[in-house]
């Protein structure tokens, strides 16, 4: 038998004074399932620090930092090239936060900022 996922929940928050945004995500089955929500750009991911992570784009001009925090288990990241049909014959390039054993409930934040504003804190 497949885990029956119970409840999927998605928020958005934009902070408007501190210029970020932070997307949460908590998730609950029936026994356990897996889990991960992806990055997907053209450009390339770098990890920066402990659940930190640059995105820069893929003429290397704009970047930003997200933080990741995770309840109910830990994480890994998986990375692949995408075949899809995309302009001037670059691949999307896919990015998964994933918890790394399958989970019962959890929850996972994703805090997107520039990198100056992060360096501010």
């Amino acid at each position: 038998d497949l885990p029956k996922l119970k409840t999927l929940t998605r928020s958005l928050t934009y902070c408007r004074n501190e210029e970020r945004v932070v997307v949460r995500d908590t998730v609950s089955f029936d026994g356990t399932g897996t889990y991960e929500t992806p990055i997907v750009t053209y450009g390339t991911v770098k990890e920066i620090g402990a659940g930190v992570f640059q995105v820069t784009s893929a003429d290397g001009k704009d970047s930003l930092v997200c933080q990741v925090r995770a309840v109910g288990g830990a994480l890994t990241t998986r990375e692949e090239l995408l075949d899809e049909p995309a302009p001037e014959k670059r691949r999307p390039r896919r990015f998964a936060l994933a918890f790394a054993e399958p989970v019962s409930e959890a929850t996972l934040e994703v805090t997107w900022e520039k990198p100056s504003e992060r360096a501010g804190r």
